[in-house]
């Protein structure tokens, strides 16, 4: 069931899984079984373990599957119809709905399983002790090369609201390189994401 935020609130959490899998060859890498559960389950479990409460899932394709993978969590569900354009529409209906009721958004993949909750908590609390600046982007980072999530202040909303094509946000990344605060993470899960067939064999074989 769809839901809208109640009242505003400090940090929203935002996970892109409108996708179509392309690299997967017809197969919707979200929906894969990784140790007994689907791919997208075991990336929303640590925000979720984070105590995140405004958890917001973007689908498209497939939504109703994606919907279904995550049916034992509450989360919020917002439908991006336009998902065949690429990630940069997931990301503009987004943050379009929630700008209003956030200070802050902290946006990740939904093909990057496995970060710790503490990881997730500790970058939030990074991001939070350089309030309240809006100029403040803060992102994961493990042995030195940047992954997700990636947490927003509000002064780069409007940017992010007309973004295009399907680099997601890494024009923006790259425009406001001065501006980014890396937070040093506990693993590589952030930076390893499940784009294709090896990835998945890859942890079958651990």
């Amino acid at each position: 069931m769809n839901k809208t935020p109640d009242s505003p609130s400090k940090m929203g959490i935002i996970i892109l899984a409108a996708g179509m899998s392309r690299r997967m060859k017809g197969t919707h890498k979200l929906l894969k079984n990784l140790s007994g559960k689907p791919l997208i389950y075991h990336t929303v479990a640590p925000f979720i373990k984070a105590d995140k409460q405004d958890i917001f899932i973007v689908t498209g394709y497939q939504a109703s599957a994606i919907k279904t993978a995550l049916s034992d969590y509450n989360l919020h569900f917002i439908h991006n119809p336009d998902f065949e354009t690429g990630m940069a529409s997931a990301i503009k209906i987004a943050i379009t709905q929630l700008r209003h009721y956030y200070d802050h958004l902290m946006m990740s993949l939904g093909d990057i399983p496995f970060i710790a909750a503490d990881d997730i908590q500790n970058l939030s609390h990074a991001h939070l002790a350089r309030s309240p600046s809006p100029y403040n982007i803060t992102r994961a980072r493990f042995a030195g090369k940047a992954g997700h999530p990636v947490i927003w202040g509000a002064a780069y909303f409007d940017e992010l609201c007309v973004l295009e094509g399907d680099k997601g946000a890494q024009s923006l990344l790259e425009k406001y390189q001065t501006d980014i605060h890396y937070h040093e993470m506990s693993s590589a899960a952030c930076v390893t994401d499940y784009d294709q067939q090896e990835d998945f064999d890859a942890f079958h074989k651990k």
